[in-house]
């Protein structure tokens, strides 16, 4: 089972720019390295300019087209991007049939699960299923890894800190 480490520092841009937006979708392209079978998610960029469209289509900006040039010019790169809920929904960070045609195939992708709540506490962050859970300040976080291994195939990943 391959296993994906998140750097602290990704894993701060992750939750803040998740929080910025939180009524809309976030989304932005991680900063990978791998290493036989397990990966290292260095950082995460978050492009808060694209506009959503309909319910399921995302347009990327072209701000968002230069900076993945640029990045995948050093690194593995992979994709993030959240899904908001709202307190009466159970928290999930599974992709849904749009999210698996997007995703490139051999490359990781995770998914922000963001939920507004009304207890204003902090939880250090720990395993759920396989990905990682948290409450920081009003807002409960699930975030799980994925990656294309089929046309409509994906595979979970192990997520840690």
């Amino acid at each position: 089972m391959a296993i994906i480490t998140i750097a602290p520092s990704a894993l701060l841009s992750l939750v803040c720019s998740s929080v910025e937006v939180f009524r809309q979708e976030s989304f932005g392209y991680l900063i990978v390295s791998t290493k036989g079978n397990n990966s290292k998610v260095r950082g995460a960029l978050a492009f808060q300019t694209s506009r959503r469209y309909g319910y399921y289509e995302v347009c990327d900006s072209m701000k968002a087209e230069r900076a993945y040039t640029w990045i995948s010019e050093f690194q593995s790169t992979g994709d993030w991007h959240s899904h908001t809920y709202s307190p009466r929904q159970v928290l999930c960070a599974k992709p849904t049939e749009t999210d698996i045609k997007d995703m490139l195939k051999g490359k990781v992708d995770l998914i922000v699960a963001i939920q507004k709540t009304r207890r204003k506490y902090i939880t250090k962050w720990y395993e759920k299923d396989k990905g990682l859970a948290s409450s920081i300040n009003g807002y409960k976080f699930l975030i799980r890894g994925w990656r294309k291994i089929g046309k409509n195939q994906i595979e979970e990943l192990k997520l840690k800190v």
